[in-house]
């Protein structure tokens, strides 16, 4: 691969509206994908897959619109994978309602085939699942060159606070920060455009109950960003006005500036699907030799740091804090944990060489001079390691 110039290449909406029940996510996806198919002129029918029957409730519209309609009911993630293959196919615009229910079979599927029907779901699962997650939906909604507008159900995000009660006393509470997509929890960034929707009691107007209002969450190219727009409910003679809800469509028109900005007819270009398994072609034994290196490493840092400072709280913890931030620039021994094996070594090295010092009369109770001292160490001990380096390479030639 190679840099080239940068032209647009986005040139297919991507669009994810989610939000709790009855807020217009289906009707709002119906409407922005009748709008976008009289933008392009397609001649195609647009595919519905539908895990809440919301198909049935919209056919109105696509009637009223002259648009061929292909659906698919079901919930599963495999269905939902097979349906945006065909639909690439055979559509320009696919409708996914709802991606919540994708993702729960998922994970459903997974206790069955894996946990022999258990509840329990342990860290280690959640790599597979979301690494099929990946495979057969995220990858090929960013990639597959088809319009696609997904919906998703709502979940409330909390979150704890502190607060001081009777006495002074701290106590703990839950609180309410806002509201998510309730699916994988990377689904929110693949979208171009991501909006909220949610249905508002009309005080102004008792008599319309309510209204539906869309905000902006996310407008890639910026323009749409944190807009907000309120959708009523056309009526004319007893049913809805067709004229104004599908032909003047102010929902499509709402979105249409993200849209436009779209490279609409152009080649798409999502991400290069190459992967790194090449810098993997060690063997087995290459790749244990290593892990036992870095666990040697790991324990002489350990082991050469308390046997320093011997203590495990107070003073010493502290020290020990200012060895391995002036060798790895973190207090986090997690952190240091997944650092290369070359400077896992080099550190081990320098606290062997620190502790030498020490032994020789350097106090190390003061933070300042024990981390100049231990940068000071590190630094010539990687200097001597690529003089001796060059040497080598100078022989071999």
């Amino acid at each position: 691969m190679s840099l080239v110039e940068l032209k647009n290449e986005a040139c297919f909406l991507k669009a994810g509206y989610f939000g709790f029940e009855a807020s217009g996510k289906t009707t709002s996806a119906v409407l922005t994908a009748i709008g976008l198919h009289r933008l392009i002129k397609s001649q195609k029918p647009i595919a519905f897959w539908d895990s809440e029957t919301g198909s049935d409730f919209t056919k109105h519209f696509f009637d009223y619109a002259g648009i061929k309609l292909l659906r698919e009911k079901s919930r599963s993630l495999k269905s939902l994978s097979d349906t945006m293959k065909e639909a690439s196919q055979k559509c320009d615009i696919l409708i996914i309602d709802s991606l919540t229910h994708a993702y729960k079979e998922l994970t459903k599927a997974y206790r069955r085939k894996k946990k022999k029907g258990g509840w329990f779901i342990s860290i280690q699962d959640w790599q597979p699942i979301k690494e099929t997650w990946s495979t057969h939906f995220s990858d090929p909604y960013v990639n597959m060159p088809l319009h696609i507008i997904w919906c998703a159900r709502a979940k409330n995000l909390f979150d704890e606070v502190t607060e001081q009660g009777f006495n002074n006393e701290e106590y703990t509470k839950t609180i309410q920060t806002g509201v998510g997509v309730r699916s994988e929890t990377e689904s929110s960034f693949e979208p171009s455009l991501q909006v909220q929707f949610e249905r508002v009691y009309d005080k102004e107007n008792p008599s319309a109950k309510y209204f539906r209002q869309a905000t902006v969450v996310k407008d890639r190219f910026g323009i749409l960003d944190g807009e907000e727009k309120q959708f009523l409910t056309y009526r004319k003679n007893g049913d809805l006005d067709y004229k104004k809800i599908v032909d003047e469509n102010p929902t499509f028109n709402f979105f249409k500036p993200h849209i436009m900005r779209l490279n609409l007819g152009g080649e798409h270009i999502g991400f290069n699907q190459d992967t790194s398994e090449a810098l993997f072609n060690g063997s087995e034994k290459d790749f244990a030799e290593r892990a036992k290196r870095v666990k040697i490493a790991l324990e002489n840092i350990e082991n050469g740091l308390v046997s320093i400072f011997p203590k495990s709280s107070g003073e010493h913890k502290q020290l020990k804090l200012c060895i391995i931030n002036s060798l790895f620039e973190t207090r986090s021994w997690e952190s240091v944990k997944s650092r290369d094996l070359q400077d896992l070594e080099l550190g081990s090295k320098t606290i062997n060489q620190l502790k030498s010092e020490i032994q020789g009369g350097f106090d190390p109770s003061n933070e300042q001079e024990l981390s100049a001292l231990t940068v000071k160490l590190r630094n010539q001990i990687l200097k001597a390691e690529v003089e001796q380096e060059k040497l080598k390479l100078g022989d071999e030639k």
